[in-house]
């Protein structure tokens, strides 16, 4: 890699050391976020054995009040038969069977087929309240393992909140211990990339997205990002985009971010109104916008460093007066670029 040749050594080794901090910055938060994604998966399971456990009590229950029908209905039973016997004895209008030899056969046919009939009511009852008994078995020892199941959840639940508390434990002590040192290294790498062109360091870095972004301009904040503002020379609500930083005409505006130049000039439709503007690509799909220039110093398609000097201020398109329209995109879609920039970046 004879280009490298074209790169300070001291600006490779910062640029490895800031590497190194950033993937240990990321291994901290992929911890942190695989804690959080455990959690919330475990809690899913929970809450699934918690509606699992509501019906199978709900079912349980349903079971105890069938048995104990059955049991009342099966000793209703028992004491109209044992009326029946009774009253038949007691009247002597039927008489056993082992009597007949004594010649008493009267209403013995109709009285063992009552007899049968109520024994076999019986017997029927009696068979579905032995199944009804399984089952009300069977559902407690569904109930005792999800119950089991739950209580081994919970304690993992618990075992990861733990374990999430100490990675952001971590995280947090991993920032406040390399926080100055990358801002240190940030502003190393910075001054020896002055001595390195633009392409190059697109080349070899790419069109990286670190925060905070180089601040764009200097001034004051006009007009923050707001999806619902009234456009202040239309008229009517339209969607603010980004944000106005008002400042003179003529004041210098600066890449963000390290990026190539995807677009410089003035455009018709829905885009006449940003005037000449600039955008610029960056890593991960983001771009940043630079509206309402008085002029563009920068050509289409050309590598630039963050902090290059692109245009200076105006009042071009729809603007009542000079200001910057700096807008912060990923993947086209509008975020508000206050949380990416910080006032002292400089």
């Amino acid at each position: 890699m004879f280009f490298l040749e074209k790169i300070p050594q001291d600006l490779q080794e910062i640029w490895s050391e800031i590497d190194s901090v950033n993937i240990n910055l990321d291994l901290h938060k992929d911890k942190v976020e695989q804690n959080k994604i455990s959690i919330r998966e475990a809690e899913e399971e929970a809450n699934s054995i918690e509606s699992n456990i509501e019906a199978l009590t709900n079912k349980k229950n349903q079971f105890f009040v069938l048995k104990i029908q059955l049991e009342e209905e099966i000793k209703q039973h028992y004491s109209r038969l044992s009326s029946v016997l009774n009253a038949s004895l007691k009247d002597k209008q039927i008489i056993p069977s082992w009597f007949m030899v004594f010649g008493y056969e009267k209403n013995l046919d109709a009285y063992q087929e009552k007899v049968k009939n109520m024994t076999g009511a019986i017997f029927s009852m009696e068979s579905s309240l032995s199944k009804v008994s399984v089952d009300i078995g069977m559902v407690e020892d569904f109930l005792s393992d999800s119950e089991f199941k739950k209580d081994g959840v919970y304690k993992s639940i618990s075992k990861k909140e733990s374990e999430l508390s100490a990675s952001l434990d971590a995280l947090e002590q991993f920032n406040s211990t390399y926080k100055q040192e990358i801002t240190n290294l940030w502003h190393k790498r910075n001054q020896l990339e002055l001595e390195v062109d633009a392409e190059t360091i697109l080349t070899y870095r790419g069109a990286r997205w670190e925060l905070p972004l180089y601040k764009p301009c200097e001034g004051r904040l006009s007009s923050p990002f707001d999806p619902k503002r009234l456009h202040p020379v239309l008229g009517y609500v339209r969607p603010h985009n980004g944000q106005d930083i008002a400042a003179p005409k003529g004041t210098p505006v600066y890449a963000a971010e390290t990026g190539r130049v995807i677009f410089v000039g003035e455009r018709g439709g829905n885009w006449a109104g940003l005037g000449k503007f600039v955008i610029i690509q960056h890593a991960e799909g983001w771009t940043t916008r630079y509206a309402h220039l008085s002029k563009i110093l920068i050509d289409n398609e050309k590598a630039v460093k963050r902090g290059d000097l692109i245009g200076l201020v105006g009042s071009t398109g729809l603007s009542t007066g000079p200001h910057l329209h700096f807008e912060t995109r990923k993947n086209d879609i509008p975020y508000d670029p206050q949380p990416y920039l910080k006032s002292d970046e400089k």
